[in-house]
């Protein structure tokens, strides 16, 4: 369950940069 809160937003934004680099 993802709950919406600023936390979460920014793992998000770690996740896409972390998938584009790759």
């Amino acid at each position: 369950m993802f709950v919406y809160s600023p936390y979460a937003s920014l793992e998000l934004q770690f996740i896409r940069v972390r998938y584009q680099n790759i």
